[in-house]
């Protein structure tokens, strides 16, 4: 019964939250997590504290209007670029993010030097099978937040499968189906995520932003899966070897 009543509700906040024009922005801190592997290798640690090093000067901008969203790195022209381009490469960011939640998708033009950037506009699916643990809450940023779980499988180069572990924490107070990385549909804003050991935590919440949302309309269409696949067949090219 219990169950049936969170069906329930999540349905009446997605219809509810459709009909809601405000803009909200969020900006996002990064960190690295360590464990046991990473401490008790060398080369390992200095990658994590370079790293560590290097996501202190990343900032990440979630703007929301409705179903929309855009998630983007604000640029950085300091000291240590080179650790902040490493940093982001980590946490798997390669350029902004359009999030349309009424198609349940995610858009984004390829960044690095394998091709032209912006030749493609590559989209994927949001996740949307949460566990929701309504007796797990902390708070962030002075309001209430509830933990949800979910696992992914990702399919890379040669078709080897990747498994990532996802945590968030999010706030049905804030009533916005949208998180950092493209993440969501959950009965609230994430207000942290850990995708692995790459958290991204909220450090500061604008409830009445006036940035638009940019649509974005670059490039050849191509789904996540099959860009992945491309880059393969280039990798093998410039090695000379025949598939």
């Amino acid at each position: 019964m219990n169950y049936n009543w969170h069906i329930i509700a999540l349905f009446c906040f997605c219809i509810s939250f459709g009909q809601n024009k405000k803009t909200v922005q969020v900006e996002y801190g990064l960190e690295f997590l360590s464990d046991e592997k990473i401490e008790k290798n060398s080369r390992l640690k200095l990658l994590f504290d370079d790293s560590n090093l290097g996501a202190k000067n990343a900032s990440f901008i979630l703007t929301i209007k409705g179903n929309e969203a855009n998630f983007y790195a604000r640029p950085y022209r300091g000291l240590d670029t080179d650790k902040w381009e490493t940093a982001l490469i980590l946490a798997d960011y390669e350029s902004e993010l359009y999030i349309d939640n009424a198609k349940a998708t995610v858009t984004y033009n390829n960044e690095r030097a394998t091709f032209e950037k912006a030749k493609y506009l590559i989209s994927r699916s949001i996740i949307g099978k949460w566990k929701i643990n309504y007796q797990d809450t902390t708070t962030i940023q002075g309001f209430k937040c509830y933990k949800a779980t979910a696992t992914e499988e990702n399919i890379g180069i040669n078709n080897k499968i990747t498994t990532n572990e996802i945590m968030v924490w999010f706030c049905p107070e804030l009533a916005f189906p949208f998180g950092p990385s493209g993440y969501g549909k959950l009965p609230g804003l994430i207000l942290q995520l850990t995708v692995n050991r790459v958290s991204f935590y909220a450090k500061k919440i604008n409830l009445d932003s006036k940035e638009e949302i940019e649509v974005l309309t670059k490039g050849i269409p191509i789904s996540e899966i099959d860009y992945v696949n491309l880059l393969a067949k280039e990798s093998k090219r410039s090695k000379g070897i025949n598939d």
